[in-house]
C-alpha cells in the first residue's frame, strides 16, 4: 500500500475507516445493536461483536470485531471521533498480533488521554 507520507508500506491486514455515519450493512446484521437515532453494532470491551440477546452461549461472536462510527462498546458512551477510532484500531491490531503469536492477553480497551505525541502538526 502506498502512503503519502511514508511511501510503500507492507501490511498483513488493511482496515479502511471513512465516513461519519453507519452504512446500511449495520441494519442487516443479526447482532446486538444500540438503541437511539443511529443504530450501531454493540461490542464488549475487547471490541468483540455481541450476539443478539436471544442467542445462548458465549455473549460475543468469535473472531468478529467492530470499531468506528458503526460500533459502540456496550455500557459506554464515547463520541464517534477519528482519534478514538484510531486508538481502538491500534489496540485491536496489537491484540490480534499477540493472539496470532500465542501471547494473547485479556486486557480491555480503554480510552487514552490525548497527547501532543499522538497528533500531527
Amino acid at each position: 500500500m502506498r502512503v503519502e507520507e511514508d511511501g510503500y508500506v507492507g501490511f498483513g491486514i488493511a482496515v479502511w475507516c471513512a465516513g461519519n455515519k453507519a452504512c446500511g450493512l449495520v441494519e442487516g446484521l443479526e447482532v446486538r445493536k444500540s438503541e437511539g437515532a443511529m443504530e450501531r453494532v454493540l461490542t464488549d470491551q475487547w471490541l468483540r461483536v455481541l450476539k443478539p440477546e436471544r442467542e445462548k452461549g458465549e455473549e460475543h461472536i468469535e473472531g468478529l470485531y467492530a470499531l468506528g462510527d458503526a460500533a459502540d462498546i456496550g455500557g459506554h458512551s464515547l463520541p464517534c471521533t477519528a482519534e478514538i477510532t484510531v486508538q481502538k484500531a491500534k489496540w485491536l491490531a496489537k491484540r490480534l498480533t499477540e493472539i496470532d503469536e500465542g501471547k494473547g492477553r485479556r486486557e480491555k480497551w480503554h480510552l487514552e488521554k490525548a497527547s501532543s505525541t499522538n497528533r500531527r502538526h
